[in-house]
């Protein structure tokens, strides 16, 4: 079992009587008061960490990223190099699939819809359809596995990023899609000769 301290004045039980902090508001429990020093503490919101609708400048700038990302990814797996491709894969799912997948399921539900950060507890918020596909996403440490999942993550992007442009009214990056996704295929197929 882990448990996380952290000691603060009283005063800071002060400050949270007047304003909750993200951290609170994503909810706690009182254990122990006997001076009764949190009875004033406002509930919990239990709307931490919300995020608010994407500007459609924004959402075009994780699209060309996470294109961009799957432009460095093949280009390692054409070279064997598994390490840098996967070190490349795992921030490419972890800062733009993820946005992705959060900003689908906002703008399907409603910006206050529940979605934790880091992906905490995805099985619980994400369609089935989406958790599904990101089975196939992840990879084995060779070569060909690391293709495969890329071509999924590559898929399963395309699909929700599109379904969430057309939900906010924006348009997609549909060139740059083309352009990239034409040149990781064309990279996985080319034999290159010395």
């Amino acid at each position: 079992i882990k448990v996380d301290f952290a000691f603060y004045p009283v005063k800071a039980l002060e400050d949270l009587s007047v304003s909750l902090s993200d951290d609170y508001n994503a909810g706690y429990k009182v254990l122990v008061d006997k001076d009764s020093l949190t009875e004033k503490m406002p509930q919990a919101s239990l709307k931490a960490f919300r995020e608010s609708k994407p500007s459609e400048e924004e959402f075009h700038r994780v699209v060309n990223e996470f294109w961009f990302e799957a432009y460095h990814i093949a280009k390692y797996l054409k070279r064997d190099d598994l390490w840098s491709a996967k070190f490349r894969d795992w921030g490419q799912k972890d800062e733009f699939l993820l946005t992705m997948i959060r900003w689908n399921e906002m703008a399907k539900h409603s910006w206050d819809y529940s979605v934790h950060s880091q992906g905490k507890s995805m099985q619980k918020w994400v369609s089935s359809e989406t958790w599904h596909d990101l089975h196939k996403c992840f990879s084995h440490f060779d070569a060909e596995n690391s293709w495969k999942a890329l071509e999924n993550t590559l898929s399963l992007f395309r699909r929700i990023a599109l379904e969430a442009a057309e939900l906010l009214g924006y348009s997609y990056p549909k060139e740059v899609d083309r352009n990239l996704s034409e040149y990781v295929s064309q990279l996985k197929n080319t034999t290159f000769t010395s």
